[in-house]
């Protein structure tokens, strides 16, 4: 899922996405990350974990940011936490996730957003 950060949320193609000048959010599954990291073009020095994480935490690489979002379930923290990878650069940001839970959350921001 691929968009443009403009008034709302757009949904883009993925050439849409990388032909824009406007910001992007991408969400890809760990295989697609794999496919297509070289597309975006990110300036990622170091290797970063895309998959099960003990804790939040994020790298400085010399252009871009990576890292993992570790989410307790607020309703029961004993139950298994949301995690999902991102990298970040100034054109925007590609989450990996697995589990569809960040495309729920934009899901979600795409509707109450004014």
């Amino acid at each position: 899922m691929y968009y443009l950060i403009l008034e709302k949320l757009t949904t883009v193609s993925l050439t849409g996405c990388l032909n824009s000048t406007s910001p992007y959010v991408a969400i890809l599954t760990p295989d697609e990350w794999q496919r297509h990291h070289d597309l975006f073009n990110m300036d990622i020095d170091m290797e970063f974990i895309i998959g099960f994480a003990h804790s939040t935490k994020a790298e400085v690489n010399s252009d871009s940011l990576t890292g993992i979002f570790k989410i307790p379930n607020q309703k029961d923290l004993l139950d298994q936490a949301m995690d999902f990878s991102f990298a970040l650069d100034e054109r925007g940001i590609v989450f990996i996730d697995e589990h569809r839970h960040v495309a729920d959350i934009l899901a979600q921001i795409q509707v109450n957003k004014k």
